[in-house]
């Protein structure tokens, strides 16, 4: 539960929006390929990399961080780059074989 009172938290329900779209968007890929479905039906490659990537950050493992060999011992928290979240935010769930723009302008 977020209770939108403060700048912190309203950044923290929108981190967590963003992430959970990306896990939305690699489950129905995941779901959709295993059922045998054609790739061209589904989300570009480009828009599952793109949630992959985020949520390997989001998820990435402390240890390997605390492990380095350059190392601060900080973990610097979860973040969304700005091109990453228009790709996501384009990606339509009800209809994921539809071309995104975003995406097109990073190539």
């Amino acid at each position: 539960t977020f209770y939108l009172k403060s700048p912190e938290t309203l950044e923290d329900f929108a981190l967590e929006f963003k992430l959970t779209k990306a896990i939305c968007i690699l489950k129905m890929w995941f779901a959709h390929m295993g059922a045998n479905g054609k790739l061209e039906e589904s989300f570009e490659e480009g828009v599952v990399n793109v949630a992959l990537t985020m949520v390997q950050r989001r998820f990435g493992d402390v240890d390997e961080l605390l492990s380095a060999e350059s190392n601060s011992a900080e973990h610097f928290g979860f973040f969304v780059h700005p091109h990453e979240w228009n790709v996501l935010k384009e990606a339509d769930l009800e209809n994921p074989s539809m071309p995104n723009v975003a995406l097109e302008h990073q190539r």
